[in-house]
């Protein structure tokens, strides 16, 4: 995450998709918005539907009504006479809107009918139209029942023939008329269906009443759809038939007990939406993609390019000495232009100033040089006019200081010959360097050519900072030389080993051991006690020690002779005196 954004193709795509986000919001919103239209096309539909058959239901509902109400008033229903002719004329004329009229006696025995069927039942008290215009003395609209006369399942009303406003409908004869269902639809204006359009006239007892062919009743909405649509009439509701097919369903009242539900297949429409919406994201997110490689391929050419050109040129440079070089940016946007330039003028400048520290380093290391050069000098100079003045003294104790002193002095001449030999005045090889020490403090004894004691000197090649030189050299001196003085006493004949190595129990720290296989010093002649009854030499040593930051063992050596072992940080940070 932090290498995308860190680049200038990076923030710059993410600018751009940050900045597309309104827009392709918008542009989604917008497809959402035509999806949902499309979708609602069948909702409206089926709503345009529902109006238009609830009106041609209503429509036929009303034209019984009158036709009873004139029947009511007719001198043939009054006059008890014979009334089948007539009702059957009336239905006739009316052309297969009716399935049947009838005229029941109060007691609900039939008293004529417009078709009397064979083994039709006479006694009608439990039909609804009867018991609901009776109760309530007025037309009604019953529930869904077969025809007492035709068994066929129609829309069925009722209504008390009164034959005047002044007359109690109590007690009254009641008429009732079938209203056939495919006339139901054909009442009124035309239906703007087709063949898949499924209508029924439902009851509050769910008995349905179909109205089309399509009208079948796995088509019929599920359960909780159903109790939707009765509860609510009038919304529209998107969801399931009983046999699981995708419908969208508009309900309506036509009367208090009965809704008209109409059903449209809309999977057709749901899937043309959905394909329309499928197109408009894919056409989105092809423009998206488009306009990202068009602004990477852009970004690439004019701005990325010739700053990773620039970059290539700089490390280029970085790697080899000599003048910066930027290349052809004639082609790259002026900001980038300037930038080659301002760096090509940093450069100059720069190497500039480079050549001038480098020419002034040269000149400090060839000062240094001659400097620890004409010190190594001075410091010959005086431990030779030490050893003159040591010829000149009688006493052999003065003799042995004088003798003492040139050879310490020595040593600090080998310090600065070895830093200006070396080519970096600040540090010294410390095997080299410990051997020239060895040596002559040697040949301060007069052990010339390891005739009588011999030495070696080992160890890595190891660089040892100039302050640490210093006190190491005066050191191994002086072990060195006490080896040489009270090993090999009396002429003895031996060997003296310089060690170097790597503490093993912390490698950043240096061990130095100097080791003899003289007649040794015993045990009274090592410790503190006899480095206070000693000379200045282990004094020098212990101080010295001290200074290094070092610790210092002084112990017999196996089978015979003295070691001596120190051990320093071979960092020039050191923890001090120990």
């Amino acid at each position: 995450m932090k290498r995308l954004f860190g680049t200038t193709r990076g923030r710059v795509l993410t600018f751009l998709l940050v900045c597309s986000v309104p827009t392709m919001g918008l542009a989604l919103s917008d497809a959402f918005t035509n999806h949902r239209r499309q979708a609602m096309v069948v909702a409206e539909r089926a709503a345009l539907v529902r109006e238009a058959a609830i009106g041609n239901v209503i429509v036929a509902i009303e034209g019984a009504h009158q036709m009873l109400a004139t029947l009511a008033t007719s001198a043939v229903m009054q006059s008890g006479q014979d009334c089948a002719a007539p009702l059957q004329a009336i239905v006739d004329a009316m052309g297969e809107r009716y399935t049947a009229i009838l005229l029941v006696e109060p007691d609900g025995m039939l008293r004529c009918s417009s078709r009397l069927m064979a083994g039709a039942p006479t006694d009608l008290s439990a039909m609804p139209f009867f018991l609901e215009a009776q109760a309530r003395g007025e037309f009604v609209v019953s529930r869904i029942v077969a025809g007492p006369v035709t068994g066929i399942a129609n829309l069925g009303v009722g209504m008390p023939a009164v034959a005047g406003p002044d007359k109690p409908a109590s007690g009254a004869p009641i008429f009732g008329v079938g209203i056939r269902s495919d006339f139901l639809l054909r009442a009124g204006q035309n239906l703007p269906s087709s063949a898949a359009t499924a209508i029924w006239i439902i009851d509050e007892a769910d008995v349905s009443l179909p109205l089309t062919q399509a009208a079948s009743s796995g088509a019929l909405p599920d359960i909780t759809t159903a109790e939707r649509l009765w509860t609510l009439p009038g919304q529209l509701l998107r969801g399931a038939s009983r046999d699981g097919r995708g419908f969208t369903f508009a309900a309506g009242a036509v009367a208090d007990d009965l809704r008209l539900i109409v059903a449209l297949p809309d999977a057709e429409w749901v899937g043309a939406a959905d394909a329309a919406f499928r197109r408009r994201v894919i056409e989105l997110a092809a423009i998206l993609i488009v306009s990202f490689f068009a602004v990477v391929g852009a970004l690439n050419l004019s701005v990325v390019g010739p700053i990773q050109q620039l970059a290539r040129r700089v490390r280029a440079w970085n790697e080899k000495s000599g003048p910066f070089v930027p290349g052809n940016v004639n082609r790259a946007p002026a900001e980038v232009q300037a930038l080659a330039d301002s760096f090509a003028a940093a450069t100059r400048s720069l190497a500039a100033r480079q050549a001038a520290q480098e020419e002034a380093l040269r000149q400090r290391e060839a000062m240094l040089a001659e400097t620890h050069h004409r010190v190594k000098n001075n410091l010959q100079i005086v431990a030779s006019l030490l050893n003159l003045q040591s010829d000149r003294e009688s006493d052999p104790a003065v003799r042995a200081h004088f003798l003492a002193a040139g050879t310490r002095i020595r040593t600090l001449s080998i310090v600065h010959r070895h830093l200006y030999q070396h080519g970096d005045p600040s540090v010294v090889e410390l095997r080299p360097f410990l051997e020239d020490v060895a040596r002559q403090a040697l040949n301060r004894m007069g052990e010339r050519n390891e005739e009588r004691i011999a030495l070696a000197v080992n160890g890595p090649e190891v660089l040892l900072p100039a302050d640490a030189a210093l006190p190491l050299g005066l050191i191994v001196n002086e072990l060195v030389g006490n080896a040489a003085t009270h090993a090999f006493s009396d002429g003895a004949q031996g060997r003296i080993s310089v060690q170097v190595d790597r503490d093993p129990e912390d490698d950043s720290r240096m061990r130095v051991t100097v080791e003899d296989d003289g007649s040794g010093r015993g045990p009274d002649a090592i410790g503190p006690e006899a480095e206070k009854a000693g000379g200045l030499g282990m004094r020098l040593v212990r101080a010295l020690s001290r200074q290094l930051g070092a610790t210092l063992e002084i112990e017999p050596a196996a089978p015979r002779g003295t070691l001596a072992r120190l051990a320093f940080p071979l960092a020039q940070e050191r923890q001090g005196p120990r």
